[in-house]
């Protein structure tokens, strides 16, 4: 096996860490590293992130909860782009209904069924059907814009029109 090319990306196992590390530098000339216990895992992390680099897509952040992504999405989205008393609400409903049971789920990692199950929970928790589709439309709202920014992947279009 050769040499990689520039912009090829490389492969390497961290024995301090006993895991496998493949990093690939951007366009513009930061490195993203991607992580994983076999090689042939991390080849195909690689290998998808020379396909997003080569169509010119964003990179999804592993490391982006739901509850940081919430948060910018109010401070930097809402709070610019609605009225106080909206950008009120929306926090309240995300600090008191979101956030303690999906803030901490990492936003490439939330499944339709987590959401599913934050629903019910909701309702065990004697919600109301209005609090609760308040809920999910906010959530949706904000995932959305993620999908759009290339933070979660395409595959939550379909479930996120699932919910209404």
């Amino acid at each position: 096996m050769g040499k990689r090319g520039n912009g090829e990306g490389s492969i390497y196992f961290q024995a301090s860490r006993q895991r496998y590390a493949a990093a690939v530098t951007l366009d513009d000339g930061t490195r993203r590293v991607f992580y994983g216990k076999t090689r042939p895992t991390v080849a195909k992390k690689l290998r998808d992130a020379l396909t997003r680099k080569e169509q010119g897509l964003p990179f999804i952040s592993e490391q982006l909860t739901v509850g940081a992504w919430l948060d910018y999405w109010l401070e930097e989205v809402v709070k610019v782009e609605r009225e106080p008393t909206t950008y009120a609400m929306y926090e309240i409903m995300v600090r008191k209904h979101i956030k303690p049971h999906l803030g901490r789920v990492r936003l490439a990692k939330l499944q339709p069924e987590q959401v599913e199950r934050w629903l019910r929970q909701l309702e065990r928790d004697g919600a109301s059907l209005e609090t609760r589709r308040s809920a999910m439309v906010r959530l949706r709202t904000a995932l959305n814009l993620a999908l759009k920014r290339g933070h979660i992947a395409a595959t939550w279009q379909r479930s996120l029109s699932d919910h209404g």
